[in-house]
């Protein structure tokens, strides 16, 4: 039987769930061949980049003058799950704007502002620090290594203690963010389980691991592809999902009355969670979400909506849906 919850939240709670728009997933210091890349994910989807800022500090923990994007209406309407590399390399890398794969890189180039525009970042290798901030320079998220920036950045950020390895054969090292789970994104400690010093060159424009940051991403294109009916419905309700049993891909819809926010979920059968189908705020209408499990093994799982409405006040329901490899 249908059960609904219906209690008083503080609204600070729904402000620290969607918190931030986009992260620092991994950067690179190519001191030998000048081949730095920043790597931003982004978390919100439709989410409007105009005017945002990267910023870097130096070895010592000065903060740097900010490398803007610009206001091109490219950086508007950006899908969860989109991976924005900027790189200063010349030859290794080639630019691409094409956003239909989730992956873009942009090259800076001081004569060609379309993209971006100011002052490129310059890693260091003892320690450093990179932030993304909004267009009032709010702090969104950021990483940095080393004893010199330990408090350079602001919370939430991940931090490794120590300088970046190198090597010789690949100039550099690069620094993973790794925290996969959307809910926790303001919860942060400096530790190195956040962050991830390697002696290869990284993986830019790719997920930063086949684990936790994977998933997520995944998670989060998934995430993207939410479709809205253009119905107003008069009900919060959860749907059985369609086909179920499945294999692998079936469809979850949902209402919602009004304008708030809304986490879906999926867990095992022991309750663990497994998949954060979608976090963030939608307006009032009937959405339906495709959701691929090629990674799960046959079972029964059960998908969790909570709704959160502009009062702060919860409405929530499970239902349980059948994988069958």
């Amino acid at each position: 039987m249908k059960k609904y919850i219906l209690i008083s939240i503080l609204l600070i709670i729904t402000s620290t769930l969607s918190a931030q728009s986009i992260v620092v997933n991994e950067y690179f210091n190519g001191f030998v061949q000048k081949r730095e890349f920043v790597e931003l994910l982004v978390i919100q989807n439709n989410l409007d980049l105009r005017g945002m800022q990267i910023r870097d500090f130096s070895a010592g923990g000065s903060p740097q003058n900010p490398l803007f994007f610009t206001y091109n209406s490219y950086w508007n309407n950006l899908p969860s799950g989109l991976l924005i590399l900027i790189t200063l390399d010349t030859t290794l890398f080639i630019q691409d704007t094409n956003k239909s794969d989730f992956s873009i890189c942009i090259k800076f180039n001081s004569q060609d502002t379309t993209y971006i525009r100011g002052t490129i970042f310059n890693i260091a290798n003892a320690s450093d620090a990179v932030q993304i901030r909004t267009i009032d320079t709010t702090h969104i998220h950021g990483l940095s290594h080393g004893t010199a920036n330990q408090n350079s950045l602001p919370m939430p950020k991940a931090h490794y203690s120590g300088a970046l390895s190198g090597g010789a054969l690949v100039g550099g090292a690069s620094l993973h963010f790794t925290k996969p789970t959307i809910m926790t994104l303001s919860d942060f400690a400096d530790n190195n389980n956040l962050a991830v010093d390697t002696n290869y060159g990284g993986t830019p424009g790719l997920p930063n691991d086949s684990a936790g940051n994977l998933q997520y991403i995944l998670l989060l294109r998934q995430s993207s592809g939410i479709i809205k009916n253009s119905s107003v419905p008069e009900n919060f309700q959860l749907y059985q999902n369609y086909p179920n049993p499945f294999n692998p891909n079936t469809n979850i819809r949902f209402s919602i009355p009004e304008t708030g926010l809304v986490s879906l979920k999926l867990y095992d059968i022991l309750g663990k969670e497994l998949y954060n189908l979608y976090e963030g705020n939608l307006s009032p209408g009937i959405y339906s979400i495709n959701f691929n499990a090629g990674n799960l093994t046959s079972g029964t799982y059960f998908y969790h909506l909570k709704f959160i409405n502009q009062k702060g006040f919860l409405l929530s329901d499970v239902k349980k849906l059948v994988l069958i490899k």
